[in-house]
């Protein structure tokens, strides 16, 4: 008996839930595994996603107003605090670089992981479809290729 080192191990895709939870209710009928057996939605790859586009956006809008602070800031720092500074404009060109830097990665960061949620506009209908593995933590290589092979029957692709 060959044992693999793997906690989970793909063993079955679907493109429809209903079709994976009757495979892998018909799976657990015909084959004795040792481990678990779960169904789990698979994400798309991010290059599926708007993520690089919102990220950029993101960071455009997070370097206008970051320099938009900065420039607030540097107003309430020359009016209202008392003390004069040796070098002013560097002072004032300074915290507007800190300001439009810190705005430009906060803002970019967050509009990214909000594009990782949209799916980027597609003609094929299979880009807007999610799937579904069949995970299965067994350490039998032989039970995992008879656990593929009852899948393979009911229409999985791996």
């Amino acid at each position: 008996m060959s044992e693999i080192d793997t906690k989970q191990s793909p063993i079955g895709n679907f493109s429809d839930r209903a079709h994976a939870e009757e495979a892998l209710s018909t799976l657990r009928e015909n084959l004795e595994l040792n481990g678990n057996v779960s169904v789990v939605v698979q994400t798309p790859p991010i290059s599926a996603t708007k993520a690089a586009t919102s990220g950029k956006r993101g960071v455009i809008t997070g370097t206008l107003l970051g320099a938009m602070v900065g420039l607030v800031f540097n107003y309430m720092r020359v009016n209202f605090l008392e003390g004069t500074s040796p070098t002013p404009i560097l002072d004032a060109v300074s915290i507007i670089l800190l300001g439009s830097g810190v705005g430009a990665a906060g803002v970019g960061i967050l509009a990214a992981m909000t594009g990782v949620n949209v799916r980027k506009e597609t003609d094929e209908p299979a880009d807007y479809a999610p799937y579904y593995l069949i995970m299965a933590e067994e350490t039998d290589v032989e039970k995992l290729s008879q656990a593929k092979e009852i899948l393979k029957q009911h229409g999985s692709t791996i």
